[in-house]
Parts: C-alpha cells; sequence; structure tokens
C-alpha cells in the first residue's frame, strides 16, 4: 500500500502538467513578480493564438476573432507594462522568475519542461486545417481562457494589493469574454 501511495504521488505532477500546468501551481504560491511574469507569458500565446487564427482558420468568424484576441492581448500587454513599470518590476525579471518557478514547481516531468509541452501543442494546431484548425482553435482558447480565470480568481482572493486586483480583473474580464465568444462560436460550426 505504501509503495502505491508513493507511486501515485510521484506521478502526480506529471498528471497534472498534461492537464495543464495552470492547475499544477497554487495561485497562492505566486509573488507578485511571478504573476506579472506569468500574465505576460500567458498573453503573448494568446496573441500568437490570434495570430494564427487570423491566417489559418476557414471560418470568416473564427478569422475575425482571431483578430480580436490580437487586439485584446495587445491592450492587456500596454496595461501590463504599465502597472509593472508603476510598481518598479522589470517584465524580463518578471518572465525569468515565472519560468525558474515552473520549472521547480513542475518537477517530475522527465522529458519536456512545461514550456516545450505548449510549444508543441501550438505546433499541433499550427498543422491543423480547415475546420479542424477552427474546432481545435476555439477549444484550446476556451479551455485556456477557463483555466486562467480560475487561477486568478484564486490568485485575487489572497491579495490585497488594489492596484493588483484592478490589473487581475481586467485580465478576467477579456479572458470570460474570450471564453464565451470561443463557446458561442463552436456551436455555429458544421458538424463534423
Amino acid at each position: 500500500m505504501k509503495a502505491l501511495l508513493m507511486a501515485a504521488a510521484l506521478m502526480a505532477p506529471a498528471m497534472t502538467l498534461a492537464h495543464g500546468a495552470d492547475k499544477k501551481i497554487e495561485a497562492s504560491t505566486f509573488t507578485p513578480t511571478q504573476l506579472i511574469g506569468k500574465l505576460n507569458y500567458k498573453n503573448k500565446m494568446h496573441s500568437d493564438l490570434g495570430s494564427l487564427a487570423k491566417s489559418q482558420a476557414s471560418n470568416a468568424k473564427v478569422r475575425d476573432f482571431g483578430e480580436k484576441l490580437v487586439k485584446d492581448h495587445q491592450q492587456l500587454e500596454s496595461d501590463l507594462k504599465t502597472y509593472a513599470k508603476d510598481v518598479g518590476i522589470s517584465l524580463a525579471d518578471a518572465d525569468r522568475q515565472f519560468q525558474n518557478a515552473m520549472e521547480t514547481q513542475t518537477t517530475g516531468e522527465p522529458t519536456k519542461s512545461w514550456k516545450a509541452k505548449a510549444d508543441e501543442k501550438l505546433d499541433r494546431l499550427r498543422a491543423l486545417k480547415g475546420v479542424q484548425f477552427d474546432r481545435q482553435f476555439l477549444s484550446d482558447v476556451s479551455e485556456g481562457s477557463q483555466r486562467m480565470v480560475s487561477f486568478l480568481q484564486d490568485y485575487k482572493a489572497k491579495q490585497s494589493d488594489q492596484k493588483l486586483k484592478g490589473l487581475v480583473d481586467q485580465f478576467i474580464t477579456t479572458l470570460r469574454g474570450h471564453q464565451r465568444e470561443a463557446e458561442k462560436l463552436q456551436g455555429s460550426l458544421p458538424s463534423a
């Protein structure tokens, strides 16, 4: 029994990572600087997804949604940079601290880092065409936004810094809108 519990404990990090790194690391363990790094990383990822959809989606509404993602995340990037500057956080330092937190918190992943897995997921999406791309893109945006909103709500609940809470609220509001739009568009696509 003890061996079974030990094996389960050792597998937990890998299983959690496979279901999304956002669920692996508790929001309460992030410093404000690490959060800024995470927001910066996720913001760039969603902007990249939007750019990919603009060029690769087969459905015009999905392409338009990709454009909206890019614009919304450009605005969030601007807000993030302003916040970081106002509180004296270097984005380069925040990115490093976030990456270090991810690497140390997701140990147990013997072959691939969290970043390599994220890159692979984007590469798989790039390989899809037509309605398959549209469906997977919308699914990725919906699921990713949902995970990030959940993480940010947990983080916000443990914060007293009102300015940081305001920034987090901007991300939550934008990501919820993206999740809703992605789900709406998923329902409008032709069945497989």
